[in-house]
């Protein structure tokens, strides 16, 4: 599986670095910037499905998916094939082995066991002509993507769409106590769902309750 992301610039810096590929002689390509470096990939955006992250999230989240208590330890860089060109730029963590998953598959497992008491994930930097991160062939980094990806479909799997406002309560019941209201045409997260009654979030809050079912509507069937 092949992922390649192009860079959003977020900095003069980033721009500055875009023109020095094309300038001749320029120090950059005698001795790569490795605070740049890593600075152009953990502000680098990936989407997916509509859904945009950055690099930095995009592996912090990872690390707190699929390990126990990962602690950051840093970024660092070394030259890639073209050192004029291309860097490796590596994220490590202290982790204290993986997360149980009844839904990863074995050789999934048997890679994130393969980290250790450390877990190194290692993005492609490429600034020749213009600025590309990739997983290249780190395994972790592969890895990272691929839960990036089935994250953003659970969680487009779950999103509803309130037909009619209605009042999210404590517990399943019209009598149960109102925790706040929601009106029609509110995107919620369903969480959990018993015979007539959902439990819902709303989304980037903390404020949840449930409803009625019949008052929601898939957003992706």
């Amino acid at each position: 599986m092949s992922f390649d992301f192009l860079l959003r610039p977020k900095s003069v810096a980033a721009v500055l670095l875009v023109a020095s590929v094309f300038i001749p002689g320029s120090a950059y390509r005698v001795e790569r910037n490795s605070s740049l470096d890593i600075e152009l990939v953990k502000s680098a955006e990936c989407e997916y499905r509509g859904i945009t992250t950055s690099f930095e999230e995009l592996t912090r989240a990872y690390s707190l998916k699929a390990y126990d208590d990962p602690e950051l330890l840093g970024w660092e860089v070394r030259p890639g094939r073209n050192p004029d060109s291309e860097a490796l730029v590596t994220c490590r963590f202290r982790v204290s082995g993986p997360r149980n998953s009844t839904e990863a598959e074995p050789s999934v497992v048997e890679l994130r066991r393969g980290a250790g008491s450390s877990l190194a994930v290692t993005w492609h930097l490429n600034t020749l002509a213009e600025i590309r991160i990739t997983a290249g062939q780190d395994p972790y980094a592969l890895d990272a993507l691929e839960v990036f990806r089935q994250t953003i479909d659970d969680l487009l799997g779950r999103l509803v769409v309130l037909a009619e406002s209605s009042s999210l309560r404590e517990e399943p019941g019209s009598d149960s106590p109102i925790l706040a209201d929601v009106g029609a045409g509110d995107i919620l997260v369903e969480e959990k769902r018993s015979p007539a009654w959902s439990f819902v979030r709303v989304p980037s809050t903390a404020t949840a309750g449930w409803l009625y079912s019949k008052r929601l509507r898939r957003v992706y069937e």
